[in-house]
């Protein structure tokens, strides 16, 4: 059934809907077999993909302005969690502890996979990376987003722009999925999206040119929210502070 939307507001209804859709979708892909009819849907899916009709539908996406959010960096933790970066990330080690322990264990799950399971799913993540870029050309509309709640493995929006990245979008079109266009898909780009007079007065300092690499949209020096700022030093020590409270109270 629909889920309410006014369910999302609720106190922690963030971290709730993380946690489901976190434990249902890894567990179910960690479970299939090779005859599995998921898998065997998947392969025939892939088998006949067309670029051809991708492109149709692109260019019917830009036609009807039909937004898209491809949350890519949610897919690749699904479909690519062999790759070595979610042992590595930093975050994981940040984790509580039994976090941490279940996030090891997905892992370990998704390891043991069949090596041509695994195998369809690169394929199909390689394929949704490869559309993507093709809605792009046609000018599908995008937006940057991570379909969690940022707290997840490997999994931050700086992970979704290197994504838009590999897809084929330039650093200027990345850096407009996360300003110009949520502004503009809001119906809000009269005061929202750009730096300039009037404006709502909310947005990041980087120590980098974001329009020389995706990448430097992750080199954050200040969070400017509300009037009040925030140096990257003061949001790593509240996170260090709220991580240490949700340990100690299990």
């Amino acid at each position: 059934m629909p889920i309410p939307g006014w369910l999302a507001g609720l106190p922690g209804a963030g971290e709730v809907f993380d946690r489901f859709f976190k434990d249902k979708l890894i567990s179910s892909v960690g479970r299939a077999e090779p005859d599995d009819p998921s898998v065997v849907l998947l392969k025939k899916a892939l088998s006949t993909y067309s670029e051809e009709r991708a492109t149709e539908l692109g260019d019917m996406l830009a036609r009807n302005r039909t937004w898209q959010c491809p949350t890519l960096a949610n897919l690749r933790s699904k479909y690519r969690l062999d790759d070595p970066e979610f042992r590595s990330d930093p975050w994981l080690k940040k984790m509580p502890a039994e976090e941490r322990r279940k996030k090891l264990a997905d892992i370990d799950t998704y390891e043991a996979l069949h090596p041509e399971v695994r195998d369809i799913n690169h394929q199909y993540y390689d394929r949704v990376i490869q559309t993507i870029g093709i809605w792009s050309k046609a000018g599908a509309p995008l937006m940057a987003g991570t379909d969690t709640s940022g707290r997840a493995v490997a999994n931050t929006i700086q992970h979704e722009f290197r994504e838009l990245a590999r897809a084929g979008l330039t650093p200027l079109e990345v850096l407009r999925t996360a300003t110009t266009a949520p502004a503009t898909y809001l119906g809000l780009a009269h005061r929202m999206g750009r730096v300039a007079e009037d404006m709502e007065a909310d947005f990041l300092l980087l120590d980098a040119d974001p329009l020389d690499s995706v990448d430097n949209l992750g080199a954050i020096s200040m969070v400017v929210r509300a009037g009040h700022a925030f140096t990257s030093e003061d949001l790593t020590a509240t996170v260090d502070k709220l991580l240490r409270a949700q340990e100690k109270n299990g």
